[in-house]
């Protein structure tokens, strides 16, 4: 079973002479296979410790790992590899390429990997058709809501059928409607692609529906509820 490991984390903001304390000594295990919603104040460093996660940020001490491997290390030896196959992302805001379509947002990084074109398509329109977003595949993001474009970004993430998804609060801009039937793709995956799921959130619906629930609270990491 494939594993991100936080192994005693500290990291630290300074600005000018001001030190701020986000994680002290924090150690946690996310593996493969299971939901886990990280809740917390605004300001917590929620976003930081996906930032963390992903290899995107440094820890002021302490090591991430992937598999017992420092994740730093990895990334000189193959960032490709685990940008695209390892680790998934989604930001809190879209960043869709504005001079691509929807679909070649989404389908972007197979035809980096040399996927043929026909074989991404049909991935990409099947993905996007999941997150209700098949109608708006030629369309430029331009023409997109906040949250069809929000929408657009997960498919985008899941493309290339990540071991881990990484998601910064992916349904702050969607509606009710639209938030269930994203959580209703990402348990698709969770089950039938064995993905890791870390969902950074405010909503309490969110952190109910995923496996285990973990706050940041003065600067550590706190397990709520967990039903592995």
């Amino acid at each position: 079973m494939n594993k991100l490991t936080l192994s005693n984390i500290t990291k630290i903001f300074t600005d000018n002479d001001n030190q701020s304390v986000i994680f002290k000594n924090i150690n946690a295990t996310f593996n493969q296979g299971t939901s886990y919603a990280i809740t917390g104040i605004s300001g917590s460093g929620k976003s930081t410790l996906l930032s963390l996660l992903a290899g995107l940020d440094q820890p002021t001490s302490g090591s991430v790992l992937y598999n017992d491997v420092p994740v730093t290390t990895i990334i000189k030896q193959n960032p490709r590899a685990f940008f695209h196959q390892t680790i998934g992302i989604i930001f809190q805001m879209p960043f869709l390429l504005k001079e691509l379509t929807v679909l070649e947002n989404v389908i972007i990084k197979g035809l980096v990997a040399g996927q043929t074109l026909e074989a991404c398509k049909e991935h990409g329109l099947a993905l996007l058709k999941s997150v209700n977003l098949v109608d708006k595949a030629y369309a430029m993001p331009a023409q997109l809501s906040g949250g069809e474009q929000q929408r657009a970004s997960i498919a985008r993430a899941l493309f290339s059928k990540p071991q881990f998804l990484l998601a910064d609060e992916p349904t702050a801009h969607l509606d009710t409607q639209n938030r269930a039937m994203i959580l209703d793709v990402l348990h698709h995956y969770l089950k039938h692609e064995n993905l890791g799921l870390v969902i950074s959130t405010h909503d309490p619906f969110i952190a109910e529906h995923m496996q285990v629930h973990r706050e940041i609270r003065q600067s550590t990491l706190h397990e709520v509820r967990s039903s592995q």
